[in-house]
């Protein structure tokens, strides 16, 4: 243990590029921790008479050893971190104008927000590469990131692609990329991803996507609203390849070796290479190198006829990674997987022995897994997710006896399909039927009270939440009855009390009419429609941060969700929207139809339209009309000039939003538009440098809003659009700087604006 904690330090001192002082100080910790731990185990032993009395010498001789061992695995990694952090391509393509790439694409694309719009990130096997103005391919290994656009390719195909390869913090990243060519996937396990791709898309849709998550972790086929119940019902694990899928495959392994009663060794070589396989199968990722390298240490044990224990195989496992690709042990994914691999090993047998007191001791075991894991990874959660999933265990428990099935049903078809179509399919309708109490469950808990518990945000929450993990550990581990239950009540007031002022968190202002949120670099926006209502115009990307937006403000009714256009700026968390509040009906424009979040909220039952233009609705008690989808004369080319444009009159507040209307469409607006007083104007595309001085001539608000992430590499707010509105506008105020921008109007007409973060606007 003190050998892979200093090892994995070293890797994230790596990664953060710590200076001296900071690394040494490091060291000294990791070497201190580590002959504290040595001390408390000879203690240990010899209170319970496990091991015979030690002099001084021989005592401090295993501490030094201790820490020696701490010091070097933490040098070594250090320095061996430092040497993969290098990209591993040659010099000579990097930064050198345009290349020539060829290679497999090893993951499913993701579909990140650029300046230009949505783009795709996808990662490449490199194998070729032909410089500049040259017509010879030259071999090469490594992975590259490459910047396409969305839907051009799938994973395990072979491309070839014209770019700009630049180095970057995370590797080689081919900027401006050009599909040159597409070939057909190639190798045994690419026929079966691509078969399993093909076959579940013939499925019916809610469960089509889950299967082929359950069984590769490719998720990029469920629908948004889909992830958001599976991670609402703490069943999210199961779509990204775990632990758990590596226990069956093991576990089927063995059994089909016990039945043909192979040799041990045998056995323990079969249970290696179907883990390796299997992880060469779902692809690299941070948990799945952990599970690859502990199921390598259960065939070690296996081979030599030892029990396999959990902590020093976890431990080999870190090592190991940290030794080969370090830099997968700095992603969240690694963390969360040791962290619940530690609870279940640790933590959960002291809980089964306790619940053994109270229920048969079979059904202690069962429930004291999932329990450990969840309660030991909730800090983490906190992180991604607004709140606790309060069903998570038993959800768990209900779909654990599934797993089995669907796996072994669904790697025997990706196997035998792409050569045997008729048993494929025949397989995969096993898994198909085993998907339905998984998708049932998991769309259940969600529509369940306390489905998702509030926590309160921020470090705060973090800080809670640890605490509260930390009491229920102590708790349970405590010597006596009596200390256990003191500890356990301290655990659940310190709980309750974090729910309790999470249930009833108080709107920040009391009387707002106007919000525009946090949300990063997005936006998203609130006009007043009722008590508990609101007209809501985008939803930004973070669906944790738009679902506690309309907490904090108490919106349970979204009489009108309008998404402007088709960026996931705009348009990304429209599910955590749907989710929280009740939707009567949504508006997105042209460019938006039939795009992603048209179909999670077709899939949520929310009624989607393209309004007219010049159309004028009721919504609540707020008064929306449509001004402009940017060029009025013909479709727009850019999904940023098909924003729509609304004016909207709520209870008090008068409010313009204009999208992110580019140039020449705030110039077709401001040729029709009279000129127009309002309260709140929603400044175009984020307060870019691209604005219209004559549309910004016909405005008078009293408040302008600009949306834009701390810290964002686009330059959003640009110098030259504050200067165009703050003397147009009576108080200018921008997210990255004010918070949530809170405006509220009194009876005699006046505004108020407020920052969430308490500085002034």
């Amino acid at each position: 243990m003190p050998a892979a904690a200093a090892a994995w330090s070293a890797a994230a001192c790596a990664d953060r590029g710590l200076d001296a002082v900071a690394t040494v100080a490091v060291v000294a910790l990791m070497a201190l921790l580590a002959g504290a731990a040595q001390w408390a185990g000879d203690l240990h032993e010899r209170r319970r008479g496990l091991a015979p009395p030690r002099n001084r010498t021989e005592r401090a001789a295993r501490v030094a050893c201790a820490v020696t061992l701490a010091s070097v695995a933490f040098a070594a990694g250090l320095i061996y971190a430092g040497v993969a952090a290098v990209s591993g391509l040659p010099t000579a393509t990097v930064d050198t104008g345009e290349v020539g790439l060829r290679g497999t694409v090893i993951e499913a694309p993701r579909v990140v927000a650029l300046r230009s719009g949505d783009a795709a990130m996808v990662d490449m096997a490199l194998t070729q590469w032909r410089p500049q103005d040259s017509g010879a391919w030259e071999a090469v290994q490594g992975r590259v990131t490459v910047v396409l656009e969305p839907d051009v390719v799938e994973r395990d195909e072979v491309i070839e692609v014209a770019a700009d390869l630049v180095a970057s913090d995370q590797g080689a990243i081919a900027w401006s990329a050009t599909l040159e060519a597409v070939g057909e996937p190639r190798g045994a396990l690419a026929a079966g991803r691509t078969w399993i791709a093909e076959a579940t898309a013939a499925l019916p849709p809610e469960r089509g996507g889950l299967v082929r998550g359950m069984l590769t972790g490719d998720t990029s086929a469920m629908s948004d609203a889909q992830v958001a119940a599976m991670r609402t019902s703490g069943l999210a694990h199961l779509t990204a390849v775990s632990g758990a899928h590596f226990a069956v495959v093991t576990l089927l392994v063995i059994a089909a070796a016990r039945a043909v009663r192979a040799p041990r060794v045998v056995a323990a070589v079969a249970v290696a290479g179907a883990a390796v396989v299997f992880a060469a199968f779902v692809g690299a990722a941070p948990s799945v190198a952990r599970a690859t390298v502990m199921a390598a240490v259960v065939a070690a044990a296996l081979a030599l006829g030892r029990k396999a224990r959990g902590l020093p195989a976890l431990s080999t496992a870190v090592l190991a990674v940290v030794a080969t690709a370090p830099a997968l042990t700095v992603e969240i994914g690694f963390l969360m997987s040791v962290i619940a691999v530690s609870a279940i090993v640790l933590w959960a047998p002291v809980l089964a022995r306790l619940m053994g007191r109270r229920m048969t001791p079979r059904a202690a075991r069962a429930v004291s897994v999932p329990l450990a894991a969840q309660a030991a990874l909730t800090p983490i959660l906190l992180m991604l997710q607004p709140g606790i999933s309060g069903w998570a265990i038993p959800a768990n428990l209900v779909v654990v006896p599934f797993l089995l099935p669907l796996m072994m049903a669904g790697l025997t078809a990706a196997c035998v399909g792409p050569w045997w179509p008729s048993a494929g399919h025949a397989l995969l309708a096993v898994s198909d039927a085993a998907a339905i109490p998984v998708a049932a469950v998991a769309q259940a808990v969600t529509r369940v009270p306390g489905a998702m518990l509030a926590w309160p945000e921020g470090p705060r929450g973090l800080a809670l939440a640890s605490a509260v993990v930390l009491v229920a550990i102590l708790a349970t581990v405590a010597p006596t009855r009596r200390r256990r239950r003191a500890t356990a009540a301290l655990a659940v007031a310190v709980a309750a009390s974090a729910l309790a002022v999470s249930a009833w968190p108080g709107r920040v202002v009391d009387d707002w009419d106007v919000v525009m949120c946090d949300v990063g670099q997005g936006d998203m926006t609130l006009m007043r429609a009722g008590p508990h209502s609101a007209v809501v115009i985008d939803t930004g990307r973070d669906a944790a941060l738009a679902d506690a937006c309309l907490r904090r403000y108490g919106v349970r009714h979204a009489p009108l969700l309008i998404l402007t256009h088709p960026h996931a700026d705009h348009d990304g968390a429209v599910t955590a929207v749907a989710a929280r509040a009740t939707v009567d009906r949504a508006w997105i424009s042209r460019a938006g139809w039939n795009g992603r979040a048209h179909r999670d909220l077709a899939q949520a039952g929310v009624a989607v339209e393209v309004p007219a233009l010049a159309q004028a609705v009721s919504a609540g008690s707020a008064a929306v009309r449509v001004l402009s989808f940017g060029h009025l004369d013909r479709e727009p080319d850019d999904a940023n000039d098909a924003s729509i444009v609304v004016l909207v009159d709520g209870e008090r507040a008068r409010m313009l939003a204009l999208g992110d209307l580019e140039p020449g469409a705030q110039r077709t607006l401001a040729d029709v538009l009279p000129p127009l007083s309002v309260d709140v104007v929603k400044v175009a595309h984020h307060g870019s440098a691209a604005q219209d001085e004559a549309l910004a001539a016909d405005l008078t608000a009293t408040v302008g809003m600009i949306g834009a992430g701390r810290d964002n590499d686009y330059g959003h707010p640009a110098r030259a659009a504050l200067d165009l509105y703050e003397d147009r506008v009576g108080t200018l105020a921008v997210t990255a700087t004010c918070g949530d921008i809170v405006v509220s109007i009194s009876a005699a007409g006046d505004a108020a604006v407020r920052c969430r973060s308490g500085m002034a606007p």
